[in-house]
C-alpha cells in the first residue's frame, strides 16, 4: 500500500509540473520598453536619501536593463542584467552582466515609470548613458558619433539594447516575454551647446545620424 500511494503522489507530482509548464507555453507577458540614453542629467545625481516613499520602492512591474558604462575604445561596455527597477540605476552603478551594484543615487527612470504603471502596463526601461558626453567629436569625456573610429558610446548603446532584447523572460517567472519598443528618451546636450558655436550647430543633425 505504501509503495502505491509513493507510486501515486509520484505521478500526480509529475501531472501538476507538466500541467504548469503546458499552462506557461505559448502564453507571454507584454512589456512597454522604453530606452533612455544621454549625458548626466540621464545618469541622475540626486541621492536616494531625499526620494520620497513612493518612489524610495522596488517596482513590481517595472524591469530595468542598465548597461556597463564604459568610455571611449574600452570593452565590455553594455553588459547587464534584467532587475526589477529600485533606486541606485544611475552615478556609481556597476555591473558584470551577472549582478546589478546599485550605488546611492537615483535617475529619471523611477518617477518616469512611477506614472507609466498607474495604467496598469507592465514598463521595460533599457538604460545607457555617460556624464559628460557628447555628439561632436572633441566636445565632451567621450562621444556618440557613429563615425567614430572604435568602440564608443552609441557602441555600447547598441550592445545595451541587443543583450535586453536576447533574453525571452526578463523577470524570471517561466512566461515568454514580448518587448515593444515604445519610445526613447534622451538627456544630453550641455556638453556640445557650450563647446563651441560649430558642435551647437551640428546638434541636430549629429541627434538625426
Amino acid at each position: 500500500m505504501l509503495k502505491m500511494k509513493n507510486t501515486i503522489f509520484i505521478l500526480f507530482t509529475i501531472f501538476v509540473v507538466s500541467c504548469s509548464s503546458s499552462d506557461a507555453l505559448g502564453k507571454t507577458d507584454t512589456w512597454k520598453v522604453y530606452y533612455m540614453g544621454g549625458q548626466s542629467n540621464m545618469d541622475g545625481y540626486g541621492f536616494n536619501s531625499e526620494l520620497p516613499e513612493s518612489l524610495n520602492i522596488k517596482f513590481e512591474n517595472v524591469m530595468i536593463f542598465d548597461g556597463n558604462r564604459v568610455n571611449d575604445s574600452k570593452k565590455q561596455g553594455g553588459q547587464g542584467k534584467w532587475s526589477n527597477l529600485k533606486p541606485g540605476h544611475c552615478y556609481g552603478f556597476k555591473t558584470d552582466g551577472r549582478s546589478n551594484y546599485l550605488s546611492d543615487r537615483f535617475g529619471p527612470e523611477l518617477s518616469f515609470s512611477s506614472f507609466l504603471v498607474k495604467g496598469g502596463a507592465k514598463i521595460a526601461i533599457v538604460k545607457y548613458c555617460f556624464g559628460g558626453t557628447e555628439l561632436f567629436q572633441g566636445a565632451g569625456y567621450g562621444n556618440w558619433d557613429p563615425d567614430f573610429d572604435g568602440n564608443n558610446h552609441y557602441d555600447n548603446a547598441l550592445a545595451t539594447i541587443k543583450n535586453a532584447f536576447d533574453v525571452d523572460d526578463i523577470n524570471g517567472d517561466g512566461i515568454k516575454d514580448d518587448l515593444i519598443s515604445s519610445g526613447i528618451i534622451w538627456m544630453q546636450g550641455e556638453a556640445d551647446a557650450q563647446h563651441s558655436q560649430e558642435s551647437a550647430d551640428a546638434y541636430l543633425f549629429n541627434l538625426r545620424a
